[in-house]
């Protein structure tokens, strides 16, 4: 059990058990006829919940600490407000994960390789979310819902050659992830949405770093812009016919034909690889290295500031 100041009055405290096996296959009998390809082969499994509590302190404290002016009989006094809301349940981020997975030492252990298959749901998510104006207060800190990650992670390391002057080793890596909201304040129901800026949505069943926003459809040129008042296109003109648009702005993508507005705006991609790869290599002679490394991310969205303007 582990507890936290930080948190609400009677969400302080929290268990966060774990257990794990492993059975080390190549020591048994019936390995044995494998033993100069296989040297070694572990197989593990664990199940283990851990708990976040990073957050500022006295968020769970209704404090008095935004100076504000008002009148006085006739005159100006200084006086001090109550600050944002506060979560009274406010309570420990779990994570709780499942592993499997598996070691093998090859030829006579030149060559390790290691494979984790692991599911991971984050409950509690600890984050800030926007509050409507109408509450007084921009934003609060909240538990928000559950993130499921999921995903499989593979290394190898091996020897290629090795001998007293001249060695040669290569390093590999690979690691692609899922990430999905499942649960919104309780809310398990693909599609249920929360907008927590302009530019982040978060939806059960997509990823919490969804870009969101409008889609980038070109540049209004002449031609577009008269081919759009022909037709009445109301991204470019208004109901009296007269432009809107002008040449060299961005145009955007009507999906319902009113024009631009919120509902316009999708969810484009996001801001995590599905999948991240890595190779290393590593050469020494007679105590003379060299090492070359590459590495590449691919499956996600880079989020542009310039196009959003």
């Amino acid at each position: 059990s582990d507890g936290s100041s930080k948190l609400a009055q009677g969400h302080k405290w929290a268990s966060f058990p774990s257990a794990s096996v492993a059975w080390r296959m190549s020591e048994e009998s019936f390995m044995e006829s494998t033993k100069n390809i296989i040297s070694n082969l572990k197989l593990r499994a664990s199940l283990g919940y851990t708990g976040n509590n990073n957050i500022d302190p006295y968020l769970t404290q209704i404090l008095a600490n935004q100076t504000t002016y008002y009148n006085y009989g006739a005159t100006n006094a200084l006086g001090v407000g109550v600050g944002s809301l506060v979560s009274q349940a406010l309570t420990w981020e779990k994570t709780r994960e499942i592993n499997f997975g598996a070691d093998f030492g090859l030829l006579n252990n030149k060559s390790d390789l290691s494979l984790d298959i692991y599911n991971r749901l984050s409950s509690g998510l600890l984050q800030k979310r926007t509050l409507p104006l109408e509450s007084g207060a921009g934003t609060m800190t909240d538990n928000l819902g559950s993130v499921m990650n999921k995903g499989i992670e593979l290394s190898l390391n091996t020897y290629i050659i090795d001998t007293k002057d001249f060695k040669w080793g290569v390093s590999g890596s690979f690691t692609a992830n899922q990430n999905e909201i499942v649960n919104l304040f309780g809310n398990t129901t693909k599609g249920y949405v929360f907008i927590n800026s302009s530019t982040q949505k978060w939806m059960v069943g997509e990823s919490i770093n969804s870009i969101y926003g409008y889609v980038y459809d070109g540049v209004w040129t002449p031609e577009a812009l008269q081919e759009a008042k022909t037709n009445k296109d109301l991204r470019a003109v208004n109901a009296a016919g007269n432009f809107i648009a002008r040449e060299g702005q961005a145009k955007i993508k009507d999906f319902n034909g009113n024009g631009i507005d919120a509902s316009d705006r999708r969810i484009q991609g996001h801001a995590d690889p599905s999948w991240t790869a890595g190779l290393s290599t590593n050469l020494s002679y007679k105590g003379i290295d060299f090492n070359m490394s590459l590495y590449t991310a691919q499956g996600m969205t880079v989020f542009s500031p310039f196009i959003e303007e």
